[in-house]
């Protein structure tokens, strides 16, 4: 109990502080290429998001995944160090026309033996909640754009994510990933998922 209760205590201390880093660094506009100046990156995330075919801003990173749905765009979950980062596209990619959001340190990983049990684990990773704080304060952005899509992702080391359920949507794509340490991590992923700003439930089957 006294280790279980020690991991959850740094869960939550971990998550204030890339919470506290979220809230001043949110990127919500159109995605640039990778040539701008650190000093632009900056100053983009200092303004309001505007949307419209255009340069945009860039997150760099490894990509994992895409996901791409013909006449509405793609969705692209990338790693850069440990942040996790979605990426957004309206239409074709090449236009570069979408958003990005980003959680931090949630590829910080920690041991799950005797937490989650595997798929049969009763403990929902602590992250998924905090993620959905980060998310749901991205979608929040979105409002006044016609074609905004709302994908909702994230990782864990949890195997149970394959049970969970947000608001009570199943997780609808679970892909494992196997880092440079041997470390294996569970990507979810929904195709479209709208939050709410506060109270998101996450629930086990």
């Amino acid at each position: 109990m006294r280790k279980k209760a020690a991991i959850f205590i740094f869960s939550l201390a971990l998550l204030v502080i890339a919470y506290q880093f979220f809230l001043g660094n949110l990127q919500s506009n159109n995605l640039q290429s990778d040539s701008t100046s650190s000093q632009a990156i900056a100053e983009a995330s200092q303004s309001q998001p505007t949307f419209g075919p255009s340069l945009a801003l860039t997150t760099g990173g490894e990509e994992l995944l895409s996901f791409n749905y013909e006449g509405i765009g793609s969705d692209v979950i990338v790693r850069k160090n440990r942040t996790f980062i979605m990426r957004v596209y309206y239409g074709d990619k090449s236009e570069g026309k979408g958003y990005s959001w980003e959680v931090p340190a949630l590829f910080q990983y920690f041991k799950t033996e005797g937490m989650s049990d595997g798929v049969d684990g009763k403990i929902v990773d602590p992250f998924i909640s905090a993620s959905l704080l980060f998310i749901s304060q991205a979608q929040t952005r979105l409002v006044l754009d016609p074609q905004a899509r709302y994908p909702v992702a994230g990782v864990t080391p949890y195997a149970n994510i394959k049970r969970v359920r947000i608001n009570g949507q199943p997780v609808e794509r679970v892909h494992e990933y196997v880092d440079e340490a041997g470390h294996t991590w569970y990507i979810w992923y929904y195709r479209d998922l709208r939050l709410k700003p506060t109270g998101n439930k996450v629930t086990l089957d």
